[in-house]
């Protein structure tokens, strides 16, 4: 993915230069929609012998494609595009065709809105066709077929530093990105769009990098509210993901489905999003790879019968329509707080025929709430017998499931789990009244088919509930520490009914690699003079950093 953001660049650069070099220019000097008067003559001008937007596009149209065209704009001026009629592919009425390379600047000051009047599209991409947007923002685009505000069909799309905003369609209710093109949304903002899929952004069978201090804010949809995708390869990059709605189904932020090439997310913050299943991101089929990332306040909450709000941050599940495909995630190095889960998994949930690998990263504060589903596992969830679970170096503190007879405040395992290095903290799961005979754990819950391996882990309760349930299903390979008994009881584990004198009770900047926002997971710090203070044997130690990068002991 780092070759594809390469490329991007670069791609934009020779577009650059070649028009230096080589382009033709033409300079709009009027704001009117009127048509070219001759297209036969090579100057951009209309009965008026004025250069409007459309002439502009139709002049670039009417010469070989191997010519690269550049539309120069002026500063703050907005354009409407009144004259009205969808479905013609020359740029004569409706939304503005592109069948060769073009590039439409605006050159210093302001951008300039390219609006739509909810008509048609604004900009329609045709196969083999190249789109260059620079300071332009398309708006008010309406269709009721794919891309809102931009159609890319087999085609290339470079949008910097423009706003893409206020426009609906059925997918992608900005962009769409269809028939093996490729998009690149760099240093933008993608806002206010509505679709029945990707409010935002759309792809399918293509490739999309959405990166550099871009924006995608405030899109819904009935699934993937800001970006969705089907076979396509998506790389989102120092990125804000904020406040996108799916209210049908999954992905309030991403929605990914059987993706062709790993999904690719790093140092971007996730913000207040919202779904049926994955409040941040609904990974469904093929590799996702998370690092350096934040997911703060993200929620789902239950639909209908498939859709039972799992994952109040992140949900990863095989796709089975059409053929089974698995899913693989990777997260590292990332901070889950404050996300709510109206079902399992206040953090992360891991759905069938999921193999998930989890290091560096803090969940903080997560909630599996109440749900029509299980409510269980108030920071991860694993959901199946199918999916596995790799936690390593990640911190657990503050995170609770919170209804009545709900199990593993911290951790739920209904799967299998390889847990190594981890710290369990403050966790908290609730057992039914009056005897509690269902629900607990607050640390760890090993439920039914549940069962893996531990060592080296810290699950502290300190909460009147017991530290972990079920724990005795899964292997210890030592050095195990809990405060209540509950836990581990294989040789080298250990029980320390003082927990508060080994570990500080609020997670805080310790250091280590920063994330998308600046500053690193905050990890528990352990007192100096604590008892477990450096007590795993160095030999024992397979992973020879801690969770901040810092070296043990």
């Amino acid at each position: 993915m780092f070759m594809l953001r390469f490329f991007a660049l670069l791609i934009g650069a020779a577009f650059a230069f070649n028009v230096a070099a080589n382009a033709a220019t033409y300079v709009v000097n009027d704001a009117g929609d009127r048509n070219d008067a001759n297209l036969a003559n090579p100057a951009c001008a209309d009965a008026f012998g004025l250069c409007t937007l459309r002439a502009a596009v139709e002049q670039a149209n009417a010469t070989p494609t191997s010519t690269y065209h550049v539309i120069l704009l002026q500063s703050g001026q907005p354009y409407d595009l009144t004259l009205v009629g969808a479905g013609e592919d020359d740029a004569v009425t409706g939304d503005l065709d592109v069948k060769t390379n073009l590039a439409v600047w605006v050159l210093g000051g302001a951008s300039a809105e390219v609006r739509g009047q909810r008509a048609d599209r604004v900009f329609d991409v045709h196969p083999g066709g190249y789109l260059y947007l620079y300071r332009v923002d398309p708006t008010g685009g309406s269709v009721s077929d794919r891309g809102g505000a931009i159609r890319v069909r087999d085609g290339l799309l470079f949008v910097r530093e423009s706003r893409v905003a206020s426009s609906n369609a059925s997918n992608g209710g900005c962009i769409s990105l269809d028939d093996g093109s490729k998009g690149w949304v760099y240093a933008s903002t993608i806002t206010k769009c509505r679709a029945g899929a990707g409010g935002g952004l759309w792809a399918s069978a293509s490739q999309l990098t959405v990166q550099t201090r871009s924006v995608v804010y405030g899109n819904s949809a009935n699934a993937g509210g800001g970006i969705a995708a089907e076979y396509s390869r998506v790389g989102v990059y120092d990125t804000f993901v904020e406040q996108n709605l799916s209210n049908v189904k999954s992905g309030g932020g991403i929605s990914n489905y059987k993706a062709s090439g790993p999904l690719e997310v790093h140092r971007t913050n996730f913000w207040h999003n919202e779904s049926k299943q994955g409040g941040a991101i609904h990974h469904q089929g093929g590799v996702a790879n998370v690092s350096d990332s934040y997911f703060i306040g993200n929620r789902t909450s239950p639909g209908t019968f498939i859709y039972q709000g799992e994952g109040g941050a992140i949900y990863s599940n095989a796709a089975t329509l059409g053929g089974t495909v698995p899913s693989t995630l990777t997260l590292h190095n990332s901070h889950l707080k404050f996300n709510v889960a109206d079902g399992p998994g206040g953090g992360l949930a891991l759905g069938e025929q999921t193999t998930a690998k989890v290091t560096r990263t803090t969940f903080e504060i997560n909630v599996a709430a109440s749900g029509s589903n299980d409510h269980h596992g108030g920071g991860i969830a694993v959901l199946d017998a199918t999916a596995t679970l790799d936690l390593e170096n990640s911190t657990l503190v503050g995170n609770a499931a919170a209804e009545w007879g709900a199990y593993g405040g911290g951790l739920y395992n209904v799967g299998y789990s390889t847990l190594r290095y981890n710290t369990f903290y403050l966790n908290f799961a609730r057992p039914e009244p009056p005897f509690g005979f269902f629900g607990g754990g607050s640390a760890l819950a090993n439920i039914l088919t549940g069962s893996g391996t531990a060592h080296a882990n810290i699950l502290f309760s300190d909460t009147g509930e017991d530290a972990c349930i079920g724990a005795l299903s899964m292997a210890s390979f030592r050095y195990n520490a809990d405060d209540d008994y509950t836990c581990f009881s294989s040789i080298g584990d250990t029980t320390v009914t003082t927990p508060f004198t080994v570990i500080s009770s609020s997670p805080a900047n310790n250091g280590g690699d920063p994330t998308a926002s600046g500053e690193p997971p905050y990890t528990l710090e352990m007192y100096p003079t604590a008892s477990l203070r450096d007590w795993v044997p160095l030999s024992w130690c397979s992973t020879p950093i801690d969770q901040r990068g810092f070296g043990r002991p």
